[in-house]
């Protein structure tokens, strides 16, 4: 038989929100039963229970904060440690909103044992904030109720598991409260007592429901399994315990889902070029925000810069009460070489000084010139993405030309003394776009240095001199 491994969070939603160290007695209760399914320690303190209601817990804690239960978040987050497991494990079946099941038996080879398996599932698990149990069986249901009851066990010893298992009361299994009741009336109180009697015996006496929980308990009855694949990104959903009105507060919560994006990428040994941040606004539609890098980044601290930069030219519409952070596009590291020689550099490099740049100005306010085969100067260069390699024209001859180009020459309304030229430009006939130009060097009274150029002379008109750029 194969070995399973199961892991039950008991308070997914409560240990998914975003609190402070000193936070207030906290419950997640549910509206159907109003009662409480979820406390956190501080609740525990003062004599709040799960199960309690209410009225209750109210007179226990009268500061006590009630969120209500979400399923569907439960379930989001299940599938957010899913897709974090199904790097260790292949295997995963899901069993929302708090269950996860891993096939064990076909990673002991790859682990050596069953011990570095659990441990490298273990260090992965410790990095994110939620609390869990956990258990091994040589079913998944065995596994399920050692885990649900609360059990901290990981073991390959068949014989140990089942008297484990069978220790459990009839109340923590997945039967129904119906079947529960008539179980007890009849004085089979522990799993041990139904496991003692044939299955023969037990689709006499009873449902379909408790033969076939029996039958897979023991396994004596298979079961199928849908097996989870996740998908090949990174997403993150946070709920704030407080409405945020202003992008300079998100500076807390977006960190924390940074670090957990840095803690995956590590892992992977990827980078990221984009994050999406998706803000959702009260009674509003979501912000949504692209965050770039120009080189690829996996540390937070950089993309928390980079998003603090961006975030400045955002104005919230309405406060946000969560937030989503999603990756779906990575690249593998490359390695970087530095020389010895090359002298004391900047704290950042180029493409992380174009990041910064564009974070703040924007993606299309930051570009680089690339050089373009035409001798006609508003056409001898054009925008490029910041930082590409520039291209090299068949014209390598070496010629004078000024830093600064005037968008559009300006008529020449002062005295200037040429020093050099006449350089003559003729091209463009091919586009109808021809130009005839004679362009010289010069300066004036100031010391200005100015490119110029005047037209060929025409039979009976004053050629006309115009300004088209400055020299440094």
């Amino acid at each position: 038989m194969d070995l399973w491994l199961y892991l039950h969070f008991p308070a997914l939603q409560l240990d998914s929100l975003l609190q402070e160290q000193e936070a207030r007695p906290l419950a997640v209760i549910d509206s159907q039963s109003n009662a409480l399914v979820q406390i956190n320690a501080q609740a525990a303190e003062q004599g709040v229970e799960i199960g309690m209601g209410l009225a209750t817990a109210a007179t226990l804690c009268r500061d006590l904060q009630l969120v209500p239960y979400k399923e569907a978040l439960e379930t989001g987050k299940l599938q957010e440690i899913a897709r974090w497991l199904y790097e260790l494990s292949a295997d995963i079946a899901l069993y929302p909103p708090s269950g996860l099941l891993l096939k064990v038996s076909p990673m002991l080879k790859l682990y050596r044992g069953l011990m570095p398996y659990w441990q490298s599932i273990q260090t992965l698990l410790e990095a994110l904030p939620y609390r869990y149990h956990y258990a091994t069986g040589y079913t998944p249901v065995a596994a399920r109720l050692l885990a649900r009851a609360g059990g901290r066990h990981i073991s390959d010893d068949a014989q140990k598991l089942k008297q484990q298992y069978s220790a459990c009361t009839i109340g923590q299994t997945d039967l129904s409260a119906v079947q529960i009741e008539k179980l007890n009336r009849l004085g089979i109180t522990h799993v041990a007592d139904l496991l003692n009697i044939p299955l023969k015996e037990l689709s006499r006496r009873f449902t379909l429901d408790v033969v076939q929980y029996v039958g897979r308990l023991s396994g004596e009855l298979g079961m199928s399994l849908e097996f989870h694949h996740p998908p090949e990104d990174f997403q993150h959903y946070l709920e704030l315990l407080y409405e945020i009105e202003n992008t300079s507060v998100l500076h807390h919560p977006l960190k924390r889902q940074l670090v957990l994006l840095e803690d995956f990428l590590r892992r992977r040994d990827q980078l990221c070029t984009r994050i999406q941040l998706r803000f959702h606004q009260r009674n509003g539609q979501p912000l949504e925000v692209t965050v770039g890098s120009a080189q690829g980044e996996y540390q937070a601290e950089k993309w928390l810069e980079l998003a603090q930069l961006t975030l400045e030219k955002c104005q919230l519409a309405a406060p946000v009460y969560a937030l989503t952070l999603r990756v779906n596009k990575f690249q593998h590291k490359e390695a970087q070489s530095t020389d010895l020689f090359a002298g004391r550099q900047g704290k950042c490099t180029d493409y992380q000084l174009v990041s910064l740049l564009q974070a703040r100005l924007g993606q299309d306010r930051v570009t680089g010139l690339t050089r373009q085969d035409d001798f006609r100067p508003e056409r001898a260069s054009s925008h490029c993405p910041a930082l590409t390699p520039s291209k090299n024209p068949n014209n390598t001859a070496p010629l004078l030309r000024p830093n600064l180009l005037l968008p559009e020459p300006q008529v020449l309304t002062e005295p200037v003394a040429i020093i050099h030229g006449p350089e003559r430009i003729t091209t463009g006939w091919w586009d109808h776009s021809a130009q005839v130009r004679d362009y010289y060097i010069a300066h004036n009274k100031a010391g200005q240095w100015y490119w110029l150029f005047r037209k060929p002379a025409v039979k009976g008109e004053t050629p006309q001199w115009f300004l088209h750029g400055y020299f440094s």
